[in-house]
């Protein structure tokens, strides 16, 4: 290869486009593609205090950033176009003052074009709030996921809140 001021240039020029087409907000653009939701929320209270809330999402895209199953960090790295559901139901009754009985179901299908794939969780529990600005909500959670084989499994989780 042949050096001098005018190939020193091109060489400079030919760095330089390949830098500019690797910039931190071309990169940004890539990750974020394109990502559509169309979401509906309701809430109803029913007889004696028994409150549902419902929440559900239609989900069109090609972000790097969307799930592709029901594990929160495996991401869409190819860009793959797909189109996705989720749907959350709760159910609260008031057992006593201070004290709530709580139903709640999760639904995700990472990819309605495919026929298997989903992710399920039922959870059953109470919310107890000892004094105000606390609140303690400890859950048994049962989850059924068909995105991973074996992936079935039934944990506690406990959250606490405090209000300011």
């Amino acid at each position: 290869m042949e050096l001098g001021p005018d190939k020193d240039h091109e060489l400079s020029h030919e760095v330089s486009k390949k830098c500019q087409e690797v910039t931190p907000d071309t990169t940004l653009k890539a990750f974020r593609g394109e990502h559509n939701i169309l979401g509906a929320f309701g809430t109803v209270s029913l007889h004696e205090g028994l409150t549902v809330v419902a929440e559900a999402n239609w989900i069109k895209g090609n972000s790097a950033s969307m799930s592709i199953n029901a594990v929160r960090l495996d991401r869409n790295t190819a860009s793959r176009s797909l189109r996705q559901f989720t749907l959350m139901v709760e159910a609260d009754y008031p057992l006593i003052q201070g004290l709530d009985l709580k139903f709640l179901y999760d639904f995700f299908d990472p990819n309605t074009d495919a026929k298997s794939g989903k992710a399920e969780r039922y959870s059953a529990g109470v919310e107890f709030m000892p004094f105000s600005g606390v609140e303690v909500r400890p859950l048994l959670r049962i989850t059924k996921d068909t995105t991973i084989p074996n992936r079935d499994y039934t944990d506690i989780h406990v959250m606490f809140h405090l209000y300011l």
